[in-house]
């Protein structure tokens, strides 16, 4: 081993990042208040509905699909009303507030609660489209901005960066217009991801052989992408770079550091999702729904600063290598 190869430092470690995590979280608690706040009101807070407006729309277009889906057993035809009249009572605007790639997560968001302990909670409901979109785009923006002030201080808090007044909120305004264009461009790929999805699941339906081949190569070019995706943002919070800046900065760390990486997103994804059960077991007329809250919040958070201490040390780690590649190409 020579010189330049022993100063190298070993790529960041799974538990030492999760650790580091959730120990950031545990000295900086009033961070989990954002989620624990937006979950609350998601809860008991007033809702914003659009059932009238979704049933009515249903009743319009049922006639239609069900004569040109002819086909289709009463039955099932029947389910699938059904399905959409249950979720349409469920739908509550306010859960817009609830935004990604860069936003606050949420519990509440994903269960759709209607009843809390003391009943049914207070609610408007919109009676026009114009006012579903309106509401619907406020609230979206509003989700980012509060989303990007929320990674921007737990961003701060793996970093142990101490700022004024003015400089956080400056450092707030470039990361907000940053985040917003982030999500026009994830907006964006989704759209234009749509038709190659669909020509895939067409493939599979009708050859098997040659469906699950284009399935594996067209899943594998995702996840390639979509893992230094996953990074986009923290570029932005972390060095104050554009959004195409640390987009790029997200693709050449994945792509140096993919095997630790994938491992470091799927632990998050298990630990994540597997709490999520535990946290939604009690039933959201019971207070005890505040404990799966505080600890989503917790766990949540605590996530995301991993996340921002793994970019960290990652980064300093591929700078080492490219720096040795450099060194070694000079002598």
């Amino acid at each position: 081993m020579t010189v330049e190869q022993a100063k190298i430092s070993p790529p960041p470690r799974l538990i030492a990042v999760l650790l580091a995590g959730f120990e950031t979280v545990a000295s900086h608690l009033g961070l989990i208040l954002f989620p624990v706040l937006l979950d609350v009101w998601l809860w008991l807070g007033p809702h914003l509905r659009m059932e009238r407006l979704i049933s009515g729309t249903l009743s319009e277009i049922s006639p239609l699909l069900q004569s040109s889906i002819e086909e289709t057993p009463p039955e099932v035809w029947k389910a699938v009303q059904e399905m959409w009249q249950t979720l349409a009572g469920r739908v509550n605007l306010f859960s817009s507030l609830r935004t990604l790639p860069v936003g606050v997560p949420s519990l509440m968001a994903g269960r759709l609660p209607v009843e809390t302990p003391w009943g049914t909670p207070p609610g408007v409901e919109l009676t026009h489209w114009l006012g579903v979109v309106v509401s619907w785009g406020t609230l979206t923006v509003t989700g980012i901005l509060l989303g990007s002030l929320y990674f921007l201080l737990t961003a701060g808090a793996t970093a142990e960066e101490p700022w004024s007044g003015r400089t956080l909120f400056n450092r707030w305004l470039h990361a907000g217009a940053q985040t917003i264009l982030l999500s026009v461009l994830w907006i964006v790929v989704i759209g234009l991801s749509m038709f190659p999805l669909s020509i895939l699941a067409t493939l599979t339906l009708s050859a098997s052989g040659v469906g699950l081949f284009f399935l594996f190569l067209v899943g594998g070019a995702l996840l390639w992408i979509l893992i230094p995706l996953l990074f986009a943002p923290h570029g932005i919070f972390v060095y104050r770079l554009s959004v195409f800046q640390s987009i790029r900065s997200g693709f050449s760390l994945a792509r140096m550091t993919m095997p630790t990486t994938s491992t470091f997103f799927l632990a998050v994804f298990i630990i994540s999702r597997g709490l999520d059960l535990l946290w939604s077991v009690p039933a959201e007329t019971s207070w005890l729904t505040l404990v799966g809250i505080f600890g989503h919040a917790f766990i949540a958070t605590s996530l995301l600063a991993a996340s921002f201490v793994y970019y960290r040390e990652a980064g300093r780690w591929v700078e080492q290598v490219l720096e040795h590649m450099r060194q070694a190409r000079i002598a």
